[in-house]
C-alpha cells in the first residue's frame, strides 16, 4: 500500500481497505484453499499497520504476512552473517 506521497489522493484509511478486502475476498472461501496476502507499505505508523493486519481476522481462510518485516529480518541476518554489506 502506497501512502506516503499519495495519502491525499488515494484513500487508504483502515475503513476503506476493509471495504476493498471484503469485496475482493467475497466468495473466496468456496475455493477450498487458504490465501496468503503479503503486505508492503511505506507507512511507518505501527498502529495503522497492525489495524490493517487485523482486518483479515474475519476471514479464516486468509492470512496476511508483513513482507516489510520479513525482508528487514532477512537483511539483518544477511548483514550479520557477512552475506550482505552493512551499508545495504
Amino acid at each position: 500500500m502506497r501512502r506516503g506521497d499519495s495519502i491525499d489522493t488515494c484513500n487508504t484509511s483502515v475503513d476503506r481497505v476493509k471495504e476493498y478486502l471484503a469485496c475482493s475476498l467475497d466468495g473466496t472461501e468456496s475455493l477450498g484453499r487458504n490465501i496468503t496476502l503479503l503486505m508492503m507499505t511505506d507507512e511507518d505508523d505501527v498502529e495503522y499497520r497492525q489495524d490493517i493486519m487485523g482486518l483479515l481476522d474475519d476471514f479464516t481462510h486468509v492470512s496476511i504476512l508483513d513482507a516489510d518485516d520479513i525482508v528487514a529480518k532477512i537483511l539483518r541476518e544477511s548483514v550479520s552473517n557477512g552475506i550482505v554489506d552493512a551499508g545495504f
